[in-house]
This record gives structure tokens, sequence and C-alpha cells, in this order.
């Protein structure tokens, strides 16, 4: 584990998280830092990272399963629950919480059968939504948004698309993996952005602003892969600093470097990872362990504060910068101890039992040929 991507996590989530509180932090406007560009050029090194020193996840195969387990069952939790949370009203606290005690105190079979209801998990989504929101495929809700039911999730359906082409090139000689990668989503992305689309949906989709971001987290990889084994020390020191501070810039409104700032600090951190500069601190190294499950659960969080606020003005998060602190750690703070007690374990337990089962089955399919 490289500790600075970890932190470099916790502060892409972190940001994503303040972004949705709405509050106006710079030039009277919320930001995201790029947080969620960050995230994307982590994900392009990683990968490229892992495949080449890892032979066990340079198979097509073994990559995808690798990337099912960390993605695919904790997303399909938090799809459910949100669908459940929904069905019951939870989402709006002010209205549901009164009726909820009413029924409590009056009606225990009621206040059961009112908790069996939130199961029907086709009462406010169809089939169809469902399915293309569990299976990550893009398509555009009521306003014409490619947002699937769990709206965070459309970021999910571009790692998804960039895992399957990474996975597609695996087939051939590893070595060239990432680099081909980047080269086809790429192309993909410049044709769709040159012709708007041409009107298809996927085309529309896959060839958003994103997608750069993958490649440039590719790009990460071999510029830091290629500067830690012949630049100087001190060189890589002042390097990182001179990347750092380009991405401080531009999120001052300096112009021009913006679409490169996400890039600029990804490397930064990783060339001061390489001359000793760390950051060990337990708690941010949890948060950007957690930050999967923050990402996925902090706006079903920030949706109950949100139907409080006219009860407890103190919650105004987009207009009160304590509360939107406030509303941050809350955040941080459930999806902690969700990822300790459930993402984590689920992950575990498919790498400690399904992989070797799998294991298993492949040494024995290899041993009948």
């Amino acid at each position: 584990m490289i500790g600075n991507l970890q932190v470099l996590r916790a502060f892409a989530a972190l940001a994503v998280v303040l972004y949705h509180t709405s509050y106006p932090l710079i030039n009277g406007r919320p930001s995201d830092f790029q947080g969620v560009a960050i995230f994307f050029v982590i994900s392009g090194f990683i990968m490229s990272y892992v495949v080449l020193k890892d032979d066990k996840q340079s198979k097509a195969d073994k990559f995808l399963l690798h990337r099912f387990v960390r993605l695919v069952p904790f997303y399909w939790l938090c799809v459910v629950a949100f669908i459940y949370l929904s069905n019951l009203g939870l989402l709006n606290l002010s209205q549901t919480l009164p009726r909820l005690g009413a029924l409590l105190a009056n009606d225990w079979l009621g206040a059961l059968r009112w908790v069996a209801s939130g199961f029907n998990l086709t009462s406010h989504y169809s089939i169809q939504e469902i399915v293309k929101t569990l299976f990550f495929i893009p398509y555009k809700d009521v306003n014409g948004d490619y947002h699937p039911i769990l709206g965070v999730g459309w970021t999910l359906n571009l790692e998804v698309y960039f895992f399957i082409i990474f996975a597609l090139t695996l087939l051939g000689k590893k070595a060239y993996a990432p680099t081909i990668t980047a080269v086809i989503i790429t192309i993909f992305w410049m044709v769709g952005f040159l012709t708007n689309g041409l009107g298809i949906g996927y085309l529309e989709f896959y060839s958003s602003g994103y997608i750069p971001y993958f490649s440039a987290g590719i790009a990460t990889y071999y510029a830091w892969r290629k500067l830690k084994d012949v630049a100087p020390k001190k060189i890589l020191q002042v390097l990182s600093l001179l990347l750092i501070s380009l991405y401080i810039a531009a999120q001052a409104g300096v112009p021009y470097i913006y679409p490169f700032a996400p890039f600029a600090l990804v490397l930064g951190v990783l060339l001061l990872h390489s001359v000793g500069k760390r950051i060990e601190h337990p708690l941010l190294l949890l948060i950007g362990s957690a930050s999967y499950a923050l990402y996925l659960i902090h706006t079903i969080i920030l949706e109950m504060a949100r139907t409080l606020q006219n009860e407890l003005p103190s919650l105004r998060y987009n207009t009160n910068i304590m509360a939107a602190i406030f509303a941050v750690a809350v955040c941080s703070i459930v999806s902690t101890i969700i990822h300790l007690g459930l993402e984590k374990p689920i992950v575990k337990s498919f790498r400690t039992h399904v992989f070797p089962m799998l294991d298993r089955i492949q040494l024995q399919q290899s041993s009948k040929q």
C-alpha cells in the first residue's frame, strides 16, 4: 500500500462530501477540488501498478474478479439499502419520523407492515432501472442525466467501463496493456467529444470529460516509475512541491492549468512517497481505506439531514460552514463504521473463501486437459 495515495483518497472523498453539502467555499460556489478526477487518476495508476507488479492480477479473469470483489457486492448492498430507505420514506425524516412514532405508540402490527413494505423494491423504481443500476449500464433519469438509482454510481459506470477495456487488453501481453488501454479509451473519448456523441447515448456517456483522467493515471504510473529511478532525490523533492503547487494554483483559479491539476497532484504525492516523505497518520489512512464507503453513502446521510433543516436550522450545511464541517464529520464516522463492520468483512470473505475455491476449480479443469 502506498500510504500517500490512501491519504489522497481520503482528501478526494472528503472533498466530494463537502461539495455535496453545497456550501459555497470557492468564489461563492461549491467545489469538490476535482475529487472525482483525482479518484480516476488514482484508479488509472493503481490498475497499471497492480497489473505490472502482481502476476496474480495480470490475467483478464483474475483482474476482473479482484475488481468485482472490491467494487460490486458493497455497491449492490448500498443500492438496495437506498431503495429500501426510499420506499419507507426515511430519506425524508421530517415527515416520516412523526408517522413512525405514531405507529410505534399505537399500532405495532402497522409498524411491522410498514417495515416490511420497504422490501417492495419496484414500488418507486422500475425493474429496468434496478437492473441497469446493478449492472453498471448507463441510462438517463427523469432529469435527462446519466444517473443511476444511487446517484453517485455514475462514476462507477465509468470505472467498470475502464476495467473492462483494461481486462480485454490483458488478453495480450500485459506489458502493453496499460498503454493500449489508454489509447483505446482516449480515441473513443475523442470520437465522442468531436462528434458530440452522434446522439448515441453510450457514446455520449463514455466520452465524458472525466475519461481522460484514467489515461492520465496510466501516464502517471509511467512518469513516476521513470522519475524515481533516474532523478536525484533533491530534484524529486523540488518537482513534487512544484506539482502540488500547480494543483493548489489551479484550485485558486489560475487559468489554463485546471485540467492538468489532478495529474499533477497524484504524481506529486507519489514522488514525495519515493523520497521518503510519507503521511502515516492512522486517522487519515483509515478514512482513505473507508473512502469507497464514504463516497457511496454520504449522499444518503446528507439527504436525511437536509429534510430536518426546517426543524433544526443548525443543520443547514449549505449556508453554515460549521454545519458543513459537522456533516462531513458525521458522514466520515458513519462510513468508517460501515467500512470496518460491513464492507471490509465482505471483501475479506470473498478473498478468503471464494478465491481459493475458484483456484481449485481452475486447477481441476487444467488437470483434466
